[in-house]
């Protein structure tokens, strides 16, 4: 274990696994002068937070029993106000264009512990970014495939991951609302680097599986010349992926449809340093509380090509991804 001085100050105890890493535990306490590396967290919408890691340690996890329930599935039927609320948008879409991500919140409970659900997460997700923290009154877990921002001395690395099936489609090419969907955030991203004075490189997009969806995929690169990774970030962060576009309206919109506050969900969280710096958009996000109460955060991009019944599908399936864990 490496450690720092102790402080009267309280700590946040950190659970991380990088995506081909090994799952660490970090007690953390909040500093805005902190050295690197620090760990970081930023809520939706909002200013990053450092804080300085004072230990940590490697993370021993349970052992994960096979067979875990992946078919689990919530029936859900859709209620009104969803419905009513989509179709609004959807009509109002189809007079401004743009895209705006509309999120819900899926309850659920169960019996488990943190620390099986965090192997649980690690184990059904290998190339996924998993973390857990402590937070307003309960422990937070995000078990994500979008990377936000990966900087090195040289380059620097995102990528624009949007659209939604389930995996193993058996149609070949995606649907144009899908695609158009992902093209606005790669846009948004080339754009907005592009501010920053990078010169950024976008790769044929992909498909890339998350569990038992996937999305379209394009990797973007940049040389990083003297740019501050968390400036980038914060410039990146809401990305149209998890907002909408144009940004701002789409941010409106978002408060005034969504019923619950996002929190930390579609916010982001890593570690700054240095020499690496890897930050990742909090999606497959979930609230767990003392009790075992749990709150699933799935949200789908709503265009002007959208219907309320594919969109509620869609958090359907997103959601299915944690239900899975946690059966």
């Amino acid at each position: 274990m490496t450690s720092t001085q102790n402080s009267s100050e309280p700590l946040m105890d950190v659970w991380l696994r990088l995506p081909g890493g090994l799952p660490m535990r970090y007690l953390c306490r909040r500093s805005e002068d902190c050295d690197t590396p620090c760990f970081v967290m930023a809520r939706f919408n909002e200013p990053a937070l450092r804080y300085q890691i004072c230990s940590s340690e490697e993370l021993e996890l349970p052992v994960v029993a096979e067979g875990l329930s992946k078919d689990f599935r919530k029936e859900e039927e859709m209620n009104e106000a969803y419905r009513d609320s989509l179709s609004e948008l959807i009509a109002e879409l189809k007079k401004t264009g743009g895209k705006t991500v509309i999120s819900r919140v899926v309850s659920d409970h169960t019996d488990l512990s943190p620390e099986e659900i965090f192997a649980r997460l690690c184990a059904a997700y290998p190339a996924a970014a998993v973390c857990q923290w402590q937070a307003d009154g309960g422990r937070w877990f995000a078990a994500t495939p979008e990377l936000l921002l990966h900087a090195d001395a040289e380059r620097l690395q995102t990528m624009s991951l949007a659209g939604t099936r389930p995996a193993n489609s058996t149609t070949a090419d995606w649907s144009r609302k899908n695609k158009q969907e992902q093209q606005m955030v790669t846009d948004f991203i080339l754009s907005t680097l592009r501010s920053l004075n990078l010169s950024p490189e976008a790769q044929v997009p992909c498909t890339l599986q998350a569990g038992p969806v996937e999305h379209i995929c394009t990797r973007i690169s940049a040389p990083r010349k003297d740019a501050d990774p968390l400036t980038v970030a914060e410039a990146l962060s809401p990305t149209p992926a998890v907002a909408g576009l144009p940004r701002e309206e789409s941010l409106k919109r978002i408060s005034r449809i969504e019923q619950h506050p996002r929190a930390y969900y579609a916010g982001f969280f890593g570690l700054l340093d240095a020499e690496e710096s890897n930050f990742f958009v909090t999606l497959r996000c979930m609230k767990l509380s003392p009790s075992g109460a749990v709150g699933i955060y799935v949200g789908g991009g709503i265009t002007a090509d959208s219907t309320p019944e594919a969109e509620w599908d869609e958090t359907c399936n997103k959601a299915h991804t944690l239900l899975s864990i946690l059966h």
